[in-house]
């Protein structure tokens, strides 16, 4: 297995890398420390799944994610940052993110995130899944906010798609 991490920091990377080797002892790792290295290095050889921060500022961040997915299609990514996953999972996501998880997330966390990303699925930590069932809770409950069934259920859908998701109002007792 060939995994790409994309980290600016290089205690982030090296942490990565012993966590990822020590559940996948003949992974093959590569690494970028900025955002053009990062695409050129995606496209250079056959990845598994790419690891990238999102680098400052974000709007440049889901551009490269974007990007990523223009020039390497079939090869997941799994966004592993700082910034929080209630305000960026979802961006991520509709930008390209096969996944989202931050730093305070433990290891057993990232394996598990590994491996639903290589088996097709999408990976969000649970405070996005509570956010999204909260939500929509909150849009059955407020008519102002009424979101149909229909569109609830094709919200994987349109995130594994990559297509951009509506504006979402969320209301939060």
């Amino acid at each position: 297995m060939k995994i790409l991490i994309a980290d600016e920091h290089p205690l982030a990377r090296m942490v990565l890398k012993r966590t990822l080797q020590g559940a996948y002892p003949n992974l093959e790792l590569e690494e970028a420390d900025n955002e053009s290295s990062l695409l050129k290095k995606a496209m250079k050889q056959k990845w598994d799944l790419i690891i990238s921060d999102l680098f400052s500022p974000m709007h440049a961040s889901l551009y490269v994610l974007r990007q990523l997915k223009k020039k390497v299609p079939n090869v997941p990514v799994l966004t592993f940052t700082m910034f929080p996953a209630e305000e960026y999972a979802l961006s991520c996501l509709a930008s390209g993110s096969s996944g989202y998880l931050t730093r305070e997330s433990v290891s057993w966390e990232l394996i598990k995130a590994v491996k639903a990303i290589l088996s097709g699925k999408k990976y969000l930590p649970l405070v996005v899944s509570d956010m999204l069932e909260l939500g929509y809770e909150n849009n059955l409950r407020d008519s102002k906010y009424k979101i149909s069934m229909d569109w609830y259920f094709q919200l994987p859908k349109m995130l594994a798609e990559g297509n951009a998701l509506p504006n979402l109002q969320y209301k939060f007792s």
